[in-house]
């Protein structure tokens, strides 16, 4: 088998592992509603305990989403990564045939060699995503400051060091996703 040849069959594996891992971006993200959901619902359940119901929203809920975060962010870093690796690919036999351009061109047709020379930005899809789950923090610690307000007489101090907790570890958690998404946009300039 010529090199040649070895490149071609990584270029379609690598392709089919991108095939994949948008599949699975897409079950993360509905199996991550469907769990939120879950605990949306417990929550709502025992909207009457107010321990039970401050801990699922202010504690459940931020921790369920990251979870669901950093591994959908896995399989889109580990995609992303995949398609600057074909980019590579895809220039070295268009510099080694001397194409004007390459057979297998896709990757770097995404990345702005186009008739339009237009880039196609996945950002604000991702962005989406992140900020969906973000979101779910966002009205799970608003709905949970809103019933703590209803019950002021009952164990504050307990509901009060849980929205504290949880307020706290919401900033860490968008400034992380926020810094991750940078660090992966400059590393594969995508």
């Amino acid at each position: 088998m010529s090199w040649e040849n070895m490149r071609l069959e990584e270029y379609k594996l690598i392709k089919s592992e991108i095939y994949h891992l948008t599949k699975i971006q897409i079950s993360i993200v509905g199996l991550g509603i469907s769990l939120i959901s879950l605990v949306v619902g417990f929550s709502l359940r025992n909207y009457n305990n107010l321990l039970i119901f401050s801990t699922g929203i202010f504690i459940g809920l931020p921790i369920l989403s990251t979870i669901i975060l950093i591994i959908w962010y896995g399989a889109v870093e580990k995609m992303v990564r995949d398609g600057w690796y074909l980019t590579k690919i895809e220039e070295s036999i268009k510099k080694e045939k001397e194409y004007p351009s390459a057979p297998i061109r896709y990757e770097n047709w995404v990345r702005g060699e186009n008739e339009l020379n237009k880039k196609f930005n996945v950002t604000y899809k991702h962005l989406g995503i992140i900020t969906l789950f973000l979101g779910f923090q966002i009205c799970g610690l608003s709905f949970g400051i809103y019933r703590i307000w209803q019950e002021a007489n009952y164990s504050i101090l307990i509901n009060r060091i849980i929205l504290g907790a949880s307020i706290i570890y919401f900033i860490f958690n968008f400034a992380g996703f926020l810094w991750r998404g940078i660090i992966i946009k400059n590393r594969y300039n995508f």
